[in-house]
């Protein structure tokens, strides 16, 4: 049931992102700044909790790399925020 809730959170974060950055919106760039910071949040937040909930405890507690495994996407999904999602959601942002 987890996986599904996280599903659909994601989606709904991912749609929100495209539709703010496919449409010019008329909110300040400073709103829209923190709006995309929240939205993305959700995202990473879920994308996590799919993967925790997709491996067991006792799996987790024996694998070594699981937490390199959780920086290692973080950092992927940061390099992604920073460079792609940023300069289109706020024009001119580096």
């Amino acid at each position: 049931m987890a996986r599904r809730i996280y599903s659909i959170i994601t989606a709904i974060s991912i749609l929100i992102i495209i539709y703010l950055i496919s449409t010019p919106v008329v909110i300040g760039e400073d709103a829209l700044f923190w709006i995309v910071i929240v939205l993305y949040s959700v995202i990473v937040g879920s994308v996590h909790g799919l993967l925790s909930h997709s491996i067991s405890s006792k799996k987790k507690d024996a694998l070594v790399f699981y937490p390199f495994l959780m920086g290692g996407l973080f950092m992927a999904l940061l390099l992604i925020y920073i460079f792609l999602i940023l300069p289109f959601v706020i024009p001119g942002f580096m």
